[in-house]
C-alpha cells in the first residue's frame, strides 16, 4: 500500500561537517530519518530526506537557521523480484507522470516524487500498491 509522507529538502554548505552538523540537530531533536539522498549542485548540498516526525524535524531545522522546502512524496512496498520497479516507472510513464527523485529508505521501501500526485495515487492504487 502507498502512503504519503513529507520530504525535506535541504540546501547546506559544500564542505566537510555540513552533513554532520544536519543530521546532529535532527538526531538531538529525537527525530529518526527513514530516507537520506544527497548530491552537490552549484556550489551547494542537497540533502533530500524523509522523517519520523515533521512537526520536530521542522522546528529543529528553523531552530538551527536552515533552508529547506517540503513536498509530498509516495512510499511503496514493491515484491522482492526481478521487474517490480519496472512495472511501477511504467506504469506512471504510460500516464505521462514523470518520476522526479527516487531513492530506497532503511525500511527497504522506495520513496518517489512526481509531477502529478493524484493522477499517480490511482495508478498506486490500481497497481494494489
Amino acid at each position: 500500500m502507498a502512503t504519503n509522507v513529507s520530504e525535506f529538502v535541504i540546501k547546506v554548505e559544500d564542505r566537510p561537517g555540513s552533513l554532520a552538523l544536519l543530521t546532529e540537530v535532527i538526531g538531538k531533536a529525537g527525530v529518526n530519518i527513514n530516507a537520506i539522498a544527497g548530491l552537490k549542485s552549484e556550489g551547494k548540498g542537497i540533502i533530500q530526506l524523509t522523517v519520523d516526525r515533521n512537526k520536530e524535524t521542522v522546528q529543529a531545522l528553523q531552530s538551527a537557521n536552515f533552508k529547506y522546502e517540503t513536498r509530498e512524496l509516495f512510499e511503496v512496498k514493491l515484491q522482492d523480484k526481478p521487474g517490480q520497479l519496472a512495472k511501477l516507472t511504467r506504469s506512471l510513464a504510460d500516464a505521462g507522470i514523470n518520476v522526479t527523485c527516487l531513492y530506497i529508505t532503511i525500511k527497504q521501501t522506495i520513496v518517489f516524487g512526481v509531477d502529478n500526485n493524484a493522477q499517480a495515487a490511482k495508478i498506486l492504487q490500481k497497481l494494489g500498491l
